[in-house]
C-alpha cells in the first residue's frame, strides 16, 4: 500500500499512515513473541542438550558458551555500520542466518561445527536490537511500554519453553525441539516479510525539529569542517597552477621553435634528439625539451605528484583523527560512554547472579527434589515478572521518573543478591522465594526496559541503531567476562562472585546520575 505524502513530507496524522504503523508495530511484536517462544524451546536447556546428545566434555562446553557470547558482541558493533541500510532487511538477513546455525544442529556436530553453530547462532541473535530501533522509529510517545512488552515476551518464553519441552522430550527425540524453533523462526520471517520496507524507510526522514536539534549539535564541529575545506582547496589550487604553468611552458616552446628555420640551430638540435611523442616515454608535456632537461623536469613532477598525493592522504588521516578527537569530548559522546558502562556494570551483575545460582543451589542445598524446586523458581520468577511489568512499573515510572525508576531496580538487585546468598547458604526456604523470585525479577523488570528508553530520548531517531548496537555490545561483553570471573573466584570463596555482583548494581547507580548529568549539559548546549 502506498502511503500519503504531500510534497515529500509525511503527515504523521494521516489516518492510513496510522493504521500501517500500528500494523507493522502488531506484526513486529508477534514476529519477537513466537521467536522467543519457540527458541525457548532450546536455548535454556542447551547445556543440557549438548552434553545429552552430543559428544561434547564439561570443558568444551564452557567454550561453546563463549563463543556464543563473543560473536553477539561483534555482530553488535558490526550492525551499527548498517544504519542507512533498510531494517526489514536486516531482520530478514538475521533469520535466514539463524536457520542456517539450526540446519547445522539436524547433523552430527563435531566441536569444530558446534562452534560454528554457536558463532552463527550468537551472531543472529542481536535480533532484538534491530527490533528496538524499528520501534524507536515508529513509536514518538511511550515507547517505553513497547520495550516492556518485549521483556514480557522473554518472560512467557522461560515460563513456557522448558515446561514445552520436557513435555515433549518424554514423548519425541531431541529433534522435535529443532522442528519447533525452526518453525518459530519461519513464522516470524514470514511475519517479517509481510511488513511495509517503505514505512521502515520513510521513518528516516527528520522532522523540522530533529533537523534544528542536528543543527546546533553539529556547530562545534563546523569550524574543522570549513577549515579542512580550505586546505583542500589550497591544495588543489597548488596543484591546478603548477599544471597551468606547464602548459603556458608547452604552449611557449611550440611557438618558438614553429618561428624558427628549418636550418636553426635550435630546430637541428631538436631534430637530432629522440621522438618522445613516437616512444611515449614520458607524455606530450616534455616532448620539446632535451634529453637531461627532459629527464630532470619529469623527475621534478613525479616526484612533486607523490608529495601532493601524499600530503592528501596525511591531511585526510589528520582531519578524520581530529573529527574523532573532537567528537569524543562532546556530551553526546560522554552520555553514550556512561550509558554503555551502565549497559556493563548493571548486565554484569545480573549475569554473575545468573551464573553462580544454580551451581551454588546445588552445592547447599541437600534436598531430594532440586529439579522441582529450581524449575518452580525459574517459572515463579517470569510471571512475577509480568506482574511487576504490567501493574507496578508504570506507577514507578511515572512518579520517580527514569532514572529514578533505575536506580529503585539497582538498589533492589544489590539486596537480592546478598539475601539470595544468606538464604540458601542457611536454607531458608521463604527466603530464597523472596531473593529469587520476587527482588531478582523485580529488579529485571525495572531496569531492563529502561535502558533502551533513554537511548531513545537522549538520541536522534538516525542514531537509535548505532547507539543500540554499541550498548548491546557492553552487554554481550558482560555475558562473555563473567562466567570467567565466576569459575575462578567461585572456587577461592563462594561469597566473592555474590559480593562483586553486588557491588556492581551499586556502581550502576552512578552511571545513571553521569548519564543524566551528561544528558542535561548536552541539553543546554543545544539551547544556547
Amino acid at each position: 500500500m502506498k502511503l500519503l505524502r504531500d510534497h515529500d513530507n509525511l503527515f504523521y496524522e494521516n489516518e492510513e499512515y496510522e493504521k500501517i504503523r500500528k500494523k507493522t508495530l502488531f506484526k513486529i511484536l508477534l514476529s519477537v513473541f513466537i521467536k522467543t517462544l519457540f527458541e525457548s524451546f532450546l536455548q535454556p536447556l542447551l547445556p543440557f542438550y549438548i552434553l545429552n546428545y552430543y559428544n561434547i566434555e564439561v570443558k568444551e562446553l564452557g567454550i561453546l558458551l563463549s563463543f556464543y557470547s563473543f560473536s553477539q558482541c561483534i555482530m553488535c558493533l558490526i550492525i551499527g555500520l548498517f544504519s542507512s541500510i533498510n531494517k526489514k532487511h536486516l531482520l530478514v538477513f538475521l533469520i535466514l542466518f539463524n536457520l542456517v546455525g539450526i540446519y547445522l544442529f539436524y547433523i552430527k556436530l563435531n566441536f569444530t561445527l558446534l562452534v560454528v553453530n554457536r558463532i552463527i547462532c550468537g551472531c543472529s541473535s542481536v535480533f532484538v536490537v534491530v527490533v528496538n530501533a524499528i520501534i524507536n522509529d515508529l513509536v514518538d510517545t511511550n515507547v517505553c511500554i513497547y520495550y516492556t512488552y518485549i521483556n514480557i515476551f522473554n518472560a512467557i518464553g522461560i515460563i513456557l519453553g522448558p515446561l514445552l519441552s520436557s513435555f515433549f522430550l518424554t514423548i519425541f527425540n531431541f529433534e522435535i525441539i529443532l522442528n519447533f524453533n525452526t518453525l518459530g523462526l519461519i513464522s516470524s520471517l514470514l511475519i517479517i516479510l509481510t511488513i511495509s520496507s517503505e514505512l521502515l524507510s520513510q521513518n528516516k526522514y527528520k522532522t523540522p525539529t530533529k533537523l534544528v536539534r542536528e543543527y546546533k549539535l553539529n556547530q562545534d564541529n563546523k569550524t574543522n569542517d570549513k577549515l579542512e575545506g580550505e586546505d583542500n582547496a589550497n591544495t588543489w589550487f597548488t596543484y591546478k597552477n603548477y599544471n597551468k604553468h606547464d602548459d603556458q611552458d608547452k604552449s611557449v616552446l611550440n611557438k618558438y621553435y614553429k618561428k624558427e628555420d628549418p636550418g636553426s640551430v635550435h630546430n637541428e638540435f631538436l631534430n637530432n634528439k629522440t621522438n618522445y611523442s613516437k616512444t611515449g616515454r614520458k607524455g606530450n608535456i616534455f616532448n620539446y625539451y632535451n634529453d637531461d632537461i627532459s629527464d630532470k623536469s619529469y623527475q621534478q613532477f613525479l616526484r612533486r605528484t607523490d608529495y601532493l598525493f601524499i600530503s592528501r592522504i596525511s591531511l585526510y588521516i589528520k582531519n578524520m583523527f581530529n573529527k574523532i578527537f573532537y567528537a569524543s569530548l562532546t556530551y553526546k559522546s560522554k552520555c553514550l560512554l556512561s550509558i554503555c558502562l551502565l549497559r556493563f556494570s548493571a548486565s554484569f551483575s545480573s549475569n554473575l547472579m545468573n551464573n553462580i545460582f544454580f551451581v551454588f543451589y546445588n552445592d547447599n542445598v541437600s534436598s531430594g527434589n532440586k529439579q522441582v524446586q529450581i524449575s518452580l523458581f525459574v517459572s515463579l520468577s517470569g510471571i512475577i515478572m509480568i506482574c511487576y511489568q504490567y501493574f507496578s512499573f508504570s506507577f514507578i515510572l511515572r512518579k520517580f521518573g527514569y532514572n529514578g525508576t533505575a536506580v529503585i531496580g539497582l538498589i533492589i538487585q544489590s539486596t537480592g543478591v546478598l539475601l539470595t546468598y544468606h538464604s540458601i547458604k542457611y536454607y531458608n526456604l521463604i527466603f530464597q522465594y523472596i531473593s529469587i523470585c520476587f527482588i531478582h525479577s523485580c529488579s529485571y523488570a525495572y531496569i531492563e526496559p529502561i535502558i533502551p528508553t533513554i537511548i531513545s530520548l537522549f538520541f536522534d531517531k538516525k542514531d537509535q541503531l548505532f547507539t543500540q548496537s554499541i550498548v548491546s555490545f557492553f552487554r554481550y561483553l558482560s555475558l562473555t567476562i563473567s562466567p570467567i570471573i565466576y569459575s575462578y573466584y567461585y572456587i577461592e570463596n563462594q561469597l566473592f562472585p555474590f559480593f562483586i555482583s553486588s557491588c556492581m548494581s551499586i556502581v550502576s547507580i552512578f552511571f545513571v546520575f553521569l548519564s543524566f548529568k551528561y544528558y542535561e549539559k548536552m541539553i543546554k548546549s543545544l539551547q544556547n
